[in-house]
C-alpha cells in the first residue's frame, strides 16, 4: 500500500470516529416525545406528560371557575341581603323620622298650651297684684264696719263652697243611684228570663259552680273531697255526688258540707238522697249538667 492509501484509511478511521462521536451525540440528546407528551404519571426519569398537565390545569381551571361562580353568587346573595338591609334601615328610618315628625307636633302643641297657660297664669298674677291693690286702697278707706263685711263675706263663701260640694255629692248619687237602678232592672230581667228567685236566702244552701273527687271516705256516711273553701264552699252547702264508668255517669246521691278547710272539705250524706254506695274517686259537682 503506497502512501496516498494509507492517507486514505487515516483519514476514513478519523471520519468513523467524527460521526460515531456524532450518533453518540444524537442518541444522548434524543427525547421520546410520545412520552413526553402522554406520560400519565410523573417519575424521577420522566416528568408528567405534557397531555395530563394540561388536562390537569383544565381541572384546576374549572374548580377556579366554580370557586369563581361560587364566590360570585355569594357575593350576590351578600349583596342581596345588604341591600334588603339598607331598605328596612330606610323604612325604619322613615318611621323614626315621622314618629320624630309627629312627637315635634305634640311637642309644639304643649309647648303652646304651656305658653298660654303661663300667659293666663301671669294674667291672674297682674289681676291678683290689681286686685291686692285695690284690697290695700280699700282697707285704707273703710272704717271698723270691715270686720263684719270679712265676716259675712266669708261666710258668705262658705256657704257657697258648702252648697257647691252638697251640688256635686247630689249629682253622684243620683248619677250612681241611676246606674244601681239599671243594673239591678237588667239583673231582674235576667232572673225573670231563667226563672230564678230575686231572694238570695232561697239559694244559701246552693254552692257555686264546683267539681271535685272524694279523697276518702268515713263511717257514718262522712266523705272527705278536693275542694274547700278557696273554692267558695260554705257549711249548708249541699253538692250532688255521681260516677262515670266506661261513659257512663252513674248517679250515687246528695251529701251536705259540715265542715270547710281552704282546699278540702267534709261532707255528710244527706238522709234519703243516697242512690248507692260512695266510693273513692267519685266525683262531685254544685251541679249536674
Amino acid at each position: 500500500m503506497n502512501l496516498v492509501g494509507k492517507i486514505f484509511v487515516v483519514l476514513i478511521f478519523v471520519m468513523s470516529l467524527v460521526f460515531m462521536a456524532f450518533a453518540v451525540s444524537v442518541y444522548a440528546t434524543h427525547r421520546n416525545w410520545h412520552d413526553l407528551v402522554t406520560n400519565p404519571e410523573a417519575t424521577s426519569a420522566k416528568p408528567l406528560g405534557l397531555k395530563p398537565q394540561l388536562d390537569q390545569k383544565k381541572n384546576e381551571n374549572q374548580q377556579l371557575t366554580q370557586e369563581r361562580d361560587q364566590l360570585k353568587n355569594s357575593w350576590d346573595a351578600e349583596k342581596k341581603a345588604r341591600l334588603q338591609a339598607v331598605a328596612k334601615v330606610e323604612t325604619e328610618n322613615e318611621e323614626l323620622k315621622n314618629q320624630r315628625k309627629a312627637d315635634q307636633m305634640k311637642l309644639d302643641a304643649l309647648t303652646k298650651d304651656l305658653r298660654a297657660a303661663v300667659q293666663a297664669m301671669q294674667a291672674l298674677e297682674d289681676a291678683e297684684a290689681g286686685l291686692r291693690k285695690d284690697t290695700l286702697a280699700l282697707r285704707e278707706q273703710i272704717t271698723k264696719n270691715q270686720q263684719e263685711r270679712d265676716a259675712a263675706f266669708k261666710t258668705s263663701v262658705e256657704t257657697t263652697d258648702v252648697f257647691n260640694q252638697t251640688k256635686m255629692l247630689l249629682d253622684s248619687v243620683l248619677k250612681r243611684n241611676k246606674q244601681l237602678a239599671d243594673d239591678t232592672a237588667n239583673l231582674k230581667a235576667v232572673l225573670r228570663k231563667f226563672n230564678l228567685k230575686e231572694d238570695p236566702a232561697a239559694y244559701a244552701g246552693m254552692a257555686y259552680k264546683v267539681e271535685g273527687i272524694v279523697l276518702a271516705t268515713r263511717a257514718g256516711g262522712m266523705i272527705e273531697i278536693s275542694i274547700g273553701q278557696d273554692d267558695g264552699l260554705l257549711k249548708g252547702h249541699k253538692l250532688e255526688v255521681y260516677r262515670i264508668g266506661e261513659g257512663v255517669s252513674k248517679y250515687l246521691g246528695q251529701v251536705e258540707v259540715i265542715e270547710v278547710a281552704p282546699e278540702k272539705a267534709v261532707c255528710k250524706t244527706v238522709p234519703g238522697m243516697q242512690k248507692a254506695t260512695i266510693q273513692v274517686n267519685d266525683r262531685v259537682a254544685s251541679k249536674l249538667e
